[in-house]
């Protein structure tokens, strides 16, 4: 349903996919998988432009935008944060895997015991 608005085209499409799969392929692995960080994304995506009502003429601007914050990610925190596996850097989800007490994190800590 695209509200009196016409789909777009199959190749404007593809341009608006590739940026989104990067910004919620690094939400997910770097919110200790949570689906949930993910559809809040994609929800307030889909709300603020329903909100809005943005024409069509700033669909590009917003693409435009959507890419530079995908690169952005990509050259701050680096491609190795879009694959699946534990975070690469304490920043991102610090102490996973290990136990925090009041002296500090507990390294080896298994979750699972």
């Amino acid at each position: 349903m695209h509200f009196g608005r016409s789909a777009p085209a199959p190749l404007d499409l593809l341009y608006g996919i590739l940026p989104s799969a990067i910004l919620y392929t690094w939400v997910y692995n770097n919110t200790r998988r949570s689906v949930l960080a993910v559809v809040i994304l994609h929800l307030m995506q889909n709300f603020s432009g329903e909100l809005l009502g943005l024409a069509e003429e700033v669909r590009p601007i917003r693409l435009g935008l959507e890419i530079a914050l995908a690169l952005a990610v990509i050259a701050w925190w680096g491609p190795a944060t879009l694959r699946r596996g534990e975070p690469i850097d304490d920043r991102l989800a610090p102490h996973v895997g290990s136990r925090v007490t009041e002296r500090g994190p507990v390294e080896g800590f298994d979750r699972q015991g």
